[in-house]
C-alpha cells in the first residue's frame, strides 16, 4: 500500500522555501503601504477643501477649511487634522483626524485656513504639501494640493518634499 501524504521533510522544505519568500516580499509591501496610507490621507484632504466648496455654494454662505487639533477650534498644525465649518456661525460640518505614521501636511506661506466664498471661488489661492515621515519615503511619495482662486481643487503627484 502506498502512503499519498506528504512526509516531514517534504513539509519542513515548503516552509522553508515560503519563509525565505515570504522575507523577500515583506519590505515591499511596507513600501506600498506607506505609499497607500499617503495617498489616502492626500485624499481625506482633497475631499474636505472640495466639501467646503460645494457647502458654500449650496449654503450660499462661506466656508472654510482650518487645522484642528481637537475638532472644535482652529489651531496652527495641518498635521494634527482638521475641519470643515461655516463661516457665518462657525458651525463645524466635518472633522478629519490627525494624519498617522508620522506624515506632515505643509501649507505653504504658513496659510491658517482655506475659505471658500457662497460663489465657490477661494478667498485666496492655496498650496499644500504632504510628505511621509520616512526617509524612504521621498518626493516621489509625496502629495502636492493646490487650490486655486477659482476655487478648483487640485492634487498632484509628486510634490517636493525633501
Amino acid at each position: 500500500m502506498k502512503n499519498k501524504g506528504f512526509s516531514l521533510i517534504e513539509l519542513m522544505v515548503v516552509l522553508v522555501v515560503l519563509a525565505v519568500l515570504a522575507s523577500l516580499a515583506i519590505p515591499s509591501f511596507t513600501g506600498l503601504i506607506r505609499a497607500s496610507r499617503l495617498s489616502a490621507q492626500a485624499n481625506d484632504f482633497y475631499a474636505a477643501l472640495s466639501l467646503a466648496r460645494s457647502e458654500a455654494v449650496k449654503r450660499n454662505s462661506s466656508v472654510s477649511v482650518c487645522a484642528s487639533s481637537d475638532g472644535a477650534a482652529c489651531a496652527a498644525s495641518w498635521s494634527s487634522g482638521w475641519l470643515v465649518r461655516l463661516g457665518t456661525n462657525g458651525t463645524v460640518l466635518q472633522v478629519y483626524p490627525a494624519l498617522s505614521a508620522g506624515n506632515t501636511l505643509v501649507a505653504a506661506g504658513a496659510l491658517a485656513s482655506v475659505v471658500f466664498l457662497p460663489s465657490g471661488q477661494a478667498q485666496q489661492a492655496a498650496s499644500f504639501e504632504l510628505c511621509g515621515s520616512d526617509d524612504s519615503v521621498n518626493s516621489s511619495q509625496s502629495r502636492n494640493i493646490q487650490v486655486s482662486l477659482a476655487g478648483r481643487v487640485q492634487s498632484t503627484k509628486p510634490g517636493t518634499c525633501n
